[in-house]
């Protein structure tokens, strides 16, 4: 199974000039990313450290199959790049 999730702007937090101990919440469609389909949604919170690293964590609930969960730390540099998180919960979804 494969999900994307859309980028939204965060529904709280300023993604423009994030400092140390700010939070940023995101609510964000998942989507099939072969058929454009709606298969979920997300929510996310990022924790702002200093330095420019982050800490996330993150639920992805996927219709009719279960929540996929995922968290760890991360620089806001390494994003645009790649970032890997560990997935640390996964419910109903077969592996």
């Amino acid at each position: 199974m494969k999900a994307v999730l859309q980028n939204k702007p965060p529904v709280f937090g300023n993604m423009a000039d994030p400092q140390p101990g700010d939070v940023l919440l995101f609510e964000e469609p998942a989507v099939d990313p072969d058929s454009g389909k709606a298969i979920g949604d997300s929510l996310t919170r990022v924790h702002v450290l200093k330095d420019g690293s982050f800490l996330l964590d993150c639920t992805v609930r996927l219709t009719d199959k279960g929540n996929l969960v995922f968290a760890g730390g991360e620089e806001f540099s390494n994003v645009v790049k790649k970032a890997t998180f560990t997935v640390v919960d996964v419910r109903g979804i077969p592996c």
